[in-house]
């Protein structure tokens, strides 16, 4: 099962908030769906379905100084001349000029990917680290969750690290807010 993420604006607007979403499978229903404004894709790269919601986490996270409202962003100055492909790369692989250098480590350690499996029908999350090692999350928790486990457990990182307090907060409509 492939998945897709997505950039979505405003056709004829070139300052505007962009939507950076993802759809794991088939098409997104119609993009003008409760906006009066023509909405256009503007990318649309494939992601393999497993690590989709990572991806979109991370890049949610790395523009969150640019956050509009729910998945919306203000990114257009920053996209290069290349294109949008250009920049969701750019985003992901944090070589970005302009973008929040977020990564999740300590030392030699830091999370590669977090892979969303299933187990006998129940989805988890799994953690790979540069080291070489995994941490198999708990079936049923969210990703800030696995991810906080490991900063603590692997990392070793003490509980009122700044790390482990940013990993509270996910993005919703009204911004980024604390979860669980």
């Amino acid at each position: 099962m492939d998945g897709r993420l997505y950039v979505i604006g405003e056709e004829d607007d070139e300052v505007g908030p962009v939507k950076i979403g993802i759809v794991y499978q088939g098409k997104r229903a119609g993009l003008n769906t409760g906006n009066w404004r023509r909405l256009i894709e503007l990318e649309s790269v494939p992601v393999d379905v497993e690590t989709l919601r990572w991806r979109e986490w991370l890049t949610h996270r790395r523009l969150r100084h640019r956050h509009v409202h729910g998945e919306w962003f203000n990114v257009r100055d920053l996209v290069p001349l290349t294109g949008w492909s250009a920049f969701l790369d750019g985003v992901r692989d944090a070589s970005l000029h302009g973008i929040r250098p977020f990564r999740i480590g300590a030392g030699d350690c830091e999370a590669r990917t977090v892979r969303q499996v299933r187990t006998c029908g129940r989805r988890h999350f799994v953690v790979e680290c540069t080291c070489g090692d995994f941490l198999d999350g708990y079936s049923g928790k969210a990703m800030p969750t696995v991810l906080r486990r490991y900063a603590t457990e692997h990392l070793e990182l003490p509980k009122g690290h700044l790390l482990l307090q940013e990993l509270r907060y996910e993005v919703h409509n009204e911004g980024f807010r604390d979860v669980e």
